[in-house]
């Protein structure tokens, strides 16, 4: 929901990987069709 990559997060070393390819094929099974988005930007609520 952030829009950080479990990618992104294994190379950082927050992710581990048991099986090779898994953090691959989870950050493409959990990817969305679009990035998220709130209009205020990155704070919650605008209001």
């Amino acid at each position: 929901m952030g829009g950080t990559t479990l990618s992104s997060l294994a190379a950082a070393g927050r992710v581990e990987e048991l099986r090779r390819g898994a953090v691959t094929a989870a950050s493409l099974a959990f990817r969305g069709e679009r990035e998220p988005f709130h209009p205020s930007g990155w704070a919650f609520p605008a209001f």
